[in-house]
């Protein structure tokens, strides 16, 4: 672990706690926060573990508390010691409270505070009864643990109205300590290179997310994508991330005799550059939180489709006046919903332009002074 010297400020100090700055949406999400919570607060930014993917400006101060790993033992058998370099922090530092990220971070910040008595703000990020359902003993044991412990907490930031609504009906959380803070948009410049080594074929549709066909539903895309080549045969599919699943999916294109038209290019930095390019942007996901991506295509005006899940994209398109809403697991109604957009000027028309400016509702600067406000009003 590696030790920062810290100056006194008048500034009140904060702790913003994350298991990694790794590649996905919450890390994105904290990435785009860190700098601007900077501004207000003395910030110190940990890490439980490598990587950090997502670059901070230098004069951020950062901590990793332990090398990368894979193994789910491993981040296990670290809880007990991830607690107590926390603690040692808060009490070094007099932090005045931590805001943690993710489930494993709120879990070592609640169970920190035991000891220093720090403010406690924790993000969910999830709906925890569908990211447990499948795990068994495991699940319960982590949902039962959260139960708990979130009562705890002095402010719970949901990332969707229905995530506030799920905790306190399960967790019985009083809604006074539920708030609603939507994830900022990506208004950053577009890395454009990021993709141009990348010999794609136009037009094409676009997938963005980890290839995990339980959650993501890939395989929906693929089987809607066969039907929709039917009308518009020239249209190809481009799956933008990296998963446990590549094999799986590049076998069921093959399957389905449309690998020719079928483009895997991995986890892409910047995929609001393959946004720009993209005819449309689908997301088949069988539950999220607060999707990323749907906000980053319309702040981009390519027009979206997305399953009507638990939780998030209903929130996020407005009932479907910014995008076109479908059930999950429904490929007849993926295939429709793609070829009207294709054909329909006026609809993606006025799709991109509600879209756009729905995106407004997310700039950086404003979801952070949310993120201020509500922390300063537990202290006042």
């Amino acid at each position: 672990m590696k030790h920062i010297r810290y100056k006194k400020s008048h500034k009140k100090r904060l702790m913003f706690l994350i298991p990694s700055l790794g590649g996905g949406g919450a890390e994105k999400t904290a990435s785009i926060l860190i700098p601007l919570l900077a501004k207000q607060f003395d910030l110190v930014t940990v890490l439980l573990n490598g990587p950090c993917v997502y670059s901070l400006p230098s004069e951020i101060k950062l901590t990793i508390l332990s090398p990368q790993t894979d193994s789910p033992l491993k981040h296990i058998f670290r809880i007990p010691y991830h607690i107590k370099a926390v603690i040692r922090m808060v009490r070094k530092t007099q932090i005045d409270g931590v805001l943690s990220f993710m489930e494993q971070a709120n879990i070592i910040n609640i169970l920190a505070a035991f000891l220093t008595g720090h403010n406690i703000y924790i993000s969910q990020r999830t709906n925890p009864i569908k990211q447990y359902e499948y795990k068994g003993l495991l699940g319960r044991l982590i949902m039962g643990t959260s139960k708990y412990l979130y009562r705890r907490a002095r402010g719970i930031f949901c990332v969707s109205r229905e995530i506030c609504s799920i905790l306190e009906e399960i967790y019985h959380i009083p809604r006074k300590r539920l708030h609603f803070i939507p994830n900022p948009v990506d208004t950053s410049p577009i890395d454009i290179f990021s993709v141009e080594s990348l010999d794609l074929p136009s037009p094409f549709i676009l997938q963005v997310g980890r290839l995990n066909i339980r959650t993501k539903a890939q395989d929906v895309t693929l089987r809607a994508f066969k039907k929709v080549l039917k009308e518009v045969p020239h249209l190809n599919l481009v799956f933008a991330g990296k998963g446990p699943d590549l094999e799986k999916l590049r076998q069921l294109a093959e399957e389905l005799g449309i690998h020719e038209k079928v483009f895997f290019v991995g986890w892409i930095k910047d995929p609001r550059a393959l946004m720009l390019k993209a005819s449309v942007l689908v997301l088949t996901s069988r539950y999220e939180g607060w999707p990323n991506v749907l906000t980053e295509a319309l702040w981009c005006g390519c027009p979206v489709i997305a399953t009507d899940c638990e939780t998030g994209p209903r929130e996020i398109l407005l009932d479907g006046k910014c995008g076109l809403l479908i059930p999950t697991d429904d490929v007849s109604g993926l295939k429709e919903a793609i070829v009207r957009l294709l054909t329909d000027d006026e609809l993606q028309k006025r799709l991109v332009t509600a879209g756009l400016k729905r995106a407004q509702d997310f700039v950086p600067e404003s979801i952070a002074q949310r993120y201020v406000e509500l922390m300063e009003s537990y202290e006042e």
